[in-house]
């Protein structure tokens, strides 16, 4: 499967929120978004930015102890899904498979799902996030698979 990288650092949540915007202008139905990174280093921030560019009009929260949020963008779903609270067996039965039929699909802690993914041929993207200081942030995206890598590449 084919790869690219892109690495940005942002100065502030805003600059983060700004980032997750761009992102979302070459995302389409069936795209699954892995975000990793410690606790408070910006996943839900940046799915607000995700959320905005797709054009969700309600507050985006971490979905902690709901473990999945479904929002209606302009033309699609946006599904914020976090495993934070999850172990085991459980991750497999969230569904994930069929909310990419209807939307994206964005995964916090996706460390433990990433695995269950790996030979199967869906493109993705796979963020990690690391925390620089208290406001600045490195993300490093890891695009995978020919047809995101022509779609959302060159946008960033």
């Amino acid at each position: 499967m084919k790869r690219k990288r892109v690495e940005i650092t942002t100065k502030n949540s805003s600059e983060t929120i700004l980032f997750g915007e761009k992102i979302s202008q070459c995302l389409k139905r069936g795209d699954l978004i892995f975000i990793k990174g410690d606790l408070g280093a910006g996943k839900s921030t940046l799915i607000k930015g995700i959320a905005k560019g797709l054009g969700v009009e309600e507050e985006v929260k971490s979905p902690s102890f709901i473990i999945v949020n479904e929002f209606k963008g302009r033309e699609i779903f946006l599904y914020h899904v976090d495993l934070y609270r999850i172990e085991g067996f459980e991750i497999f039965n969230l569904g994930i498979e069929e909310f990419l039929k209807k939307g994206v699909v964005t995964i916090e802690w996706a460390n433990k799902i990433e695995n269950s993914f790996i030979n199967k041929n869906i493109d993705l993207i796979d963020i990690e996030i690391e925390i620089l200081d208290k406001n600045k942030r490195r993300i490093k995206l890891n695009f995978k698979g020919k047809e995101i890598i022509e779609r959302c590449f060159k946008l960033l």
